[in-house]
């Protein structure tokens, strides 16, 4: 009788195959894009899309303002009272009040000292949490700003734009005010191009001796009062 206890190898065909691998990728594709988003536990290497992801800024609950501590007296109160109340179940708070009341202004000097002392020491503590109070209150009451930009580009004055606009007069005008200068505002005029037929047109005209052209006079009154013609050709 043969004891291997090894197991027997698993066929599979082809077509089985190409379907694991199939499964494979898209286990390996959920997992990849997972951990883009999820936080990598300590001790596990870190991937390099979550280095450069934008980390929220924390949430600040408003801090709790400490309670004054206690006086003398209300320490010594606190701390007989219930020895009062044990004693004289019969009677109410107002009458156990007046006891302690008694007891206090009765105390000799060692016990005062001890609840002094007691007092000296929660008012420090209250003075350090204090601090420590407002100043998270000052952390809490600034303003949040996140993704604001440092500083804004100016389009006329940005190194892109400074070939574009560098036609414009920042000088404003004396008339309107306008912050373009006259030769930027007016377009330049086409220069007509000579052509054949104007030589042609300007032999014509020689040869008619200046018919084509008009003259027309037009009188005006001198200083002296008498009229005189003045011509004028178009």
């Amino acid at each position: 009788m043969s004891n291997d206890t090894s197991q027997p190898l698993l066929l599979i065909t082809g077509a089985e195959a190409a379907k694991l691998a199939a499964a494979c990728r898209t286990i390996a594709s959920i997992f990849k894009t997972a951990s883009e988003y999820v936080p990598v536990p300590g001790g596990l290497p870190v991937r390099d899309s979550q280095h450069v992801r934008d980390v929220q800024p924390e949430v600040l609950s408003k801090p709790k303002k400490p309670n004054k501590p206690l006086k003398a007296e209300a320490l010594y109160n606190r701390k007989h009272r219930i020895k009062l109340r044990i004693a004289f179940p019969d009677k109410d708070k107002k009458e156990i009040t007046e006891m302690l009341a008694d007891q206090w202004a009765q105390a000799s000097d060692d016990v005062r000292e001890e609840v002094f002392a007691e007092e000296r020491a929660l008012q420090t503590q209250y003075d350090r949490d204090l601090a420590v109070y407002e100043i998270r209150l000052r952390e809490y009451e600034a303003p949040v700003r996140v993704n604001e930009p440092t500083y804004i580009v100016n389009e006329r004055t940005s190194p892109v734009n400074e070939g574009r606009n560098s036609y414009v007069d920042t000088e404003a005008s004396d008339d309107g005010g306008n912050e373009y200068s006259s030769k930027a505002a007016k377009p330049k005029k086409k220069k007509r191009r000579k052509s054949s037929y104007d030589d042609v047109g300007l032999d014509l005209g020689l040869e008619l001796g200046g018919s084509l052209k008009k003259k027309k006079k037009k009188r005006s009154k001198s200083k002296d009062g008498t009229r005189r013609s003045r011509d004028r050709s178009y």
